[in-house]
């Protein structure tokens, strides 16, 4: 049996034949847990679509709101996304 990263974490997982919540969801718990873990003022994810990041959660005083757009080529996180560096 393989075991993954969220269950080695202790991450609890959905038991079979239960729905799983949608991806604004997950994100959204995601991004809370990664603010309350680091004692952050704020957090959020991004994606990438074309040549931009999309926010897709985000929660906290200075965190982007959802939907806010940015050019890769103009921010530091597009250059660590294209440097593959934190």
């Amino acid at each position: 049996m393989k075991h993954g990263l969220a269950q080695s974490q202790g991450v609890e997982q959905p038991s079979p034949g239960t729905p799983r919540p949608n991806l604004a969801e997950e994100l959204n718990r995601t991004v809370a847990r990664a603010q309350m873990f680091t004692s952050a003022a704020s957090a959020a994810v991004a994606l990438i679509d074309g040549n931009e990041l999309v926010t897709r959660a985000s929660c906290g005083v200075a965190a982007p709101d959802v939907g806010a757009r940015r050019r890769i080529d103009n921010s530091f996180t597009g250059l660590c996304v294209q440097s593959g560096n934190v």
